[in-house]
């Protein structure tokens, strides 16, 4: 994220698409990725977690995990780096294609109405922290 942009936030998923759509007629690079490698990496967690959970309650490891969703949800990204996760990845050859994904996946969360998503490793999230969440994470990239 830019330092200009560093107080960005989406209050909804139209917003963000819509500053995606703005990004696309000029996006000026200010950390490590591309705006498509950035629409794969934001894309990811969407696509992967957009369904019911297969339990209602976390496991144990998962409710440990669960206070950095919890933390983003209710006070944006944290400011220290953190390591993408290996699938979250970017690669170099990431085309305009992400950036379509990444939309895409923000129309579905926008018409999610499921109380609760499976959110990859940390299991069931309530669909409003997980809104948020995903919206801090794209604030913070975009």
């Amino acid at each position: 994220m830019s330092k200009l942009r560093s107080n960005l936030v989406f209050l909804d998923e139209r917003a963000a698409i819509a500053d995606i759509e703005r990004l696309r007629g000029g996006y000026a690079r200010a950390g490590q990725w591309t705006l498509p490698q950035i629409g794969f990496h934001l894309a990811f967690p969407i696509e992967q977690s957009l369904h019911p959970p297969r339990s209602p309650e976390p496991t144990a490891t998962q409710k440990q995990m669960q206070h950095f969703v919890e933390t983003v949800a209710a006070h944006g990204w944290p400011v220290k780096p953190l390591d993408a996760p290996e699938p979250m990845r970017p690669p170099a050859s990431a085309s305009n294609a992400d950036v379509d994904r990444l939309v895409a996946a923000l129309n579905r969360l926008a018409d999610y109405n499921a109380d609760k998503v499976e959110m990859i490793i940390f299991g069931p999230i309530e669909t409003d922290q997980f809104r948020k969440f995903a919206l801090a994470h794209a604030a913070h990239h975009l």
